[in-house]
């Protein structure tokens, strides 16, 4: 249930909303620039804030709808936000007809989203270990000892979640080449660079499955291989769009 502070804010997009809806796309930002400094605007959701790219979009301000959909790339720590955020800047990116720079933002979607399995899938086995080892689980552990098993961790602990098995199974799905084909098909068939479309798929899987962590500019040297000079991207051209 929404608290008081948040019911403002949420009055507000309502009303940006409803100015979308009539076309009065300026009024529409506006109304929104409103909302995220209103009292409660703090415990709004990302995908209230990817509204007003989108909203400037409309209004004929795509540079500065690029800027504010940047900016939330930037500042963002939560990945299950970053995930949102990649796929709102690949609608943005296609609705500029920027399909290249839509294929990039494709793979950093899948970097992410394989960040938050791994994250989900580690969470299960910290857990398992806390509920075995932990005082503060003790009281749990008869009744978790008839539970069914759906892992052991690696310190040899069972792991009764039942999400574990979710989240190991969409972990491998989205590492596969086939799920990152299938990810980059759409945009890149839109390029004059569809042919590369399995190779590029395996140069990503191959990055994923040999790091830890994903940094943008790596994934943009990848992205480029399959690019000309004078389409390359770089993080310069991202800050521009």
């Amino acid at each position: 249930m929404a608290s008081g502070n948040v019911l403002i804010a949420r009055d507000l997009l309502k009303q940006a909303t409803q100015l979308k809806k009539e076309k009065r796309f300026d009024e529409a930002c506006e109304k929104l620039k409103e909302t995220y400094s209103a009292y409660g605007a703090n415990e709004l959701m990302m995908k209230d804030f990817l509204r007003l790219p989108m909203y400037l979009q409309l209004a004929g301000k795509s540079e500065e709808g690029w800027q504010a959909i940047n900016s939330l790339r930037k500042q963002s720590k939560n990945i299950f936000d970053q995930v949102e955020i990649a796929k709102q800047i690949q609608i943005f990116l296609r609705k500029e007809k920027k399909y290249k720079i839509a294929v990039l933002f494709a793979v950093w979607e899948v970097c992410k989203t394989v960040e938050c399995n791994e994250f989900n899938v580690k969470n299960c086995i910290h857990m398992a270990d806390m509920e075995a080892t932990n005082e503060d689980f003790s009281f749990l552990r008869e009744i978790l000892k008839n539970k069914d098993t759906y892992g052991i961790t690696p310190s040899g602990n069972p792991i009764t979640d039942h999400a574990y098995n979710l989240f190991s199974t969409r972990l491998s799905e989205s590492k596969s080449i086939e799920s990152i084909r299938e990810k980059l098909r759409n945009d890149l068939e839109k390029t004059d660079c569809a042919d590369k479309l399995d190779k590029l798929s395996e140069d990503i899987h191959l990055y994923i499955i040999n790091n830890d962590q994903y940094q943008l500019n790596e994934v943009i040297m990848i992205v480029n291989k399959y690019l000309t000079d004078q389409e390359n991207i770089n993080l310069d051209i991202l800050a521009q769009i």
